[in-house]
């Protein structure tokens, strides 16, 4: 296993001795550690512009080492996030490290598909298209890795892969998306299932899944604050 630790520590304590302890163990047991120490990479604060979803996707519009940072996070199996308590909270350091993790984050999104993959009895990889928010190209992708139909870091593979062709394992955004037929907005989500319906009617020309009976239908609002998922099934 792939473990990354983030260690929070603002100062050299006997809270790194812990963790060096701890990765040696790991590292006996076969798995493959790293370790980052946060006090020492140049990290700026995260600001709130949501610059890394919609100006340098994936990445802080800051340059700073949250770069490095985000890719140790999306490479590992399981992050230990581990700092000393203050008061109850975290130390500052680590949670400057969490707020920069924005880039890979789209819990919303993961928890608004699988309720409606629950409620329909089924499982997301049951559907046979998928129609997702790319008003953005980042969307798309954490959207897919953060509901289990890409792993962490390798939606754009899959994507190169065409995984996510019309005849490939996921359709998705089988009429364009955002990207090739335009956004409308916030009519955007009507948008999505007017296309689902004709998926699923047979009707939608060009763009057709064969032998497509049930569709995903996914909408965003914002930077992935409101998140609103359907389970369309022809009869």
């Amino acid at each position: 296993m792939k473990i990354t630790i983030l260690n929070g520590s603002p100062e050299l304590s006997r809270f790194d001795r812990y963790l060096e302890d701890l990765k040696l163990k790991l590292e006996r047991k076969g798995h493959e550690v790293a370790q980052l120490d946060l006090r020492t990479m140049p990290l700026r604060h995260c600001v709130g512009c949501w610059g890394c979803w919609v100006k340098t996707p994936g990445q802080c519009v800051s340059r700073d080492a949250s770069v490095e940072m985000d890719r140790a996070v999306i490479n590992a199996d399981f992050v230990l996030w581990a700092a000393p308590l203050r008061m109850g909270f975290p130390a500052e350091r680590l949670k400057m490290a969490l707020d920069k993790h924005l880039p890979l984050i789209q819990r919303g999104a993961a928890e608004s598909l699988h309720q409606a993959c629950r409620q329909a009895h089924i499982q997301p990889g049951d559907a046979d298209l998928f129609e997702l928010t790319d008003s953005t190209t980042i969307y798309a992708a954490l959207t897919l890795e953060a509901t289990g139909l890409a792993a962490r870091g390798e939606s754009c593979r899959m994507a190169e892969a065409g995984e996510f062709a019309r005849e490939g394992r996921m359709p998705i955004s089988t009429l364009g998306g955002m990207k090739g037929r335009g956004n409308p907005l916030g009519a955007g989500g009507a948008y999505q299932l007017a296309e689902a319906v004709l998926q699923l009617r047979g009707e939608a020309g060009v763009g057709q899944v064969k032998g497509a009976r049930r569709a995903l239908v996914q909408s965003l609002g914002g930077p992935a604050g409101t998140a609103v998922t359907h389970v369309l099934e022809r009869a």
